[in-house]
């Protein structure tokens, strides 16, 4: 189904065909930054296309997915960056112009622009450079070591962490499937930020089992209901306060 929408975004709709394409793209030009396996690369940014690409760039280069929340202090933010020694940082400009870079030990170079053109940082654009022969290989194992972490505040200035393994995701999102039932004919909506925990489990399982995701941008109820009307919804979890 190369021609079947992976992920859609507001206006902006991805096959998994140009998932794919970018997904490739973005492991390869990586790969030539001399990242080792367990670096940890966080994201700072309200929802969008980007953040599942790169979850699954981070799940075949083995490396270790930090999604930061950006509601909580500046100050708190540098304190998770600093605790998990942090290599890049995928951003808004707007965040990464709040950050005491020098502070927490980390180049202007290593962090990358997702959201605008700004010469500040490196432009994420450069890392979709197509190379035509490079090919992804497919992957025999899944891996057991650290992929995800979740934070707490960190107001503490000691945030506390929550890893999960590749193997604990993917066997979270085929648990899911057999629980309510999905199919790759599913629409699923993912309504939380994608440094929470719920939105953890709805940015992989559609990619695992082959159905679409719908992405809000930020929660409202006339967003939520618009999206499952105009995107013909089948499936969605909700915290509590979006129900209230």
């Amino acid at each position: 189904f190369p021609n079947k929408y992976a992920y859609i975004f507001n206006n902006e709709k991805i096959t998994y065909s140009q998932f794919y394409e970018n997904v490739k793209n973005i492991i390869y030009n990586l790969k030539k930054l001399g990242l080792n396996k367990g670096d940890k690369v966080a994201i700072l940014s309200r929802n969008n296309l980007i953040i599942p690409q790169l979850f699954i760039v981070a799940s075949y280069l083995d490396l270790s997915i930090v999604p930061l929340n950006i509601s909580i202090s500046k100050i708190d933010i540098e304190n998770q960056i600093k605790k998990l020694n942090i290599k890049l940082i995928f951003s808004w400009k707007e965040y990464l112009d709040t950050l005491n870079l020098k502070k927490i030990k980390i180049s202007n170079e290593n962090c990358y622009d997702i959201n605008s053109n700004s010469k500040k940082y490196k432009n994420f654009n450069t890392l979709l450079a197509n190379n035509n022969k490079f090919q992804l290989k497919l992957k025999n194992n899944i891996s057991r070591k650290n992929y995800l972490y979740g934070l707490t505040s960190g107001s503490t200035s000691d945030p506390k962490v929550v890893i999960w393994s590749q193997e604990v995701k993917i066997l979270r999102s085929l648990n899911a499937k057999k629980i309510y039932n999905l199919k790759s004919t599913d629409i699923i909506l993912l309504s939380t930020p994608m440094y929470h925990s719920i939105s953890f489990r709805l940015i992989i399982l559609p990619f695992i089992i082959g159905a679409t995701c719908s992405i809000l941008e930020n929660f409202t109820k006339k967003n939520w209901l618009s999206s499952i009307i105009d995107h013909k919804v089948s499936f969605s979890i909700l915290v509590s306060s979006q129900v209230q």
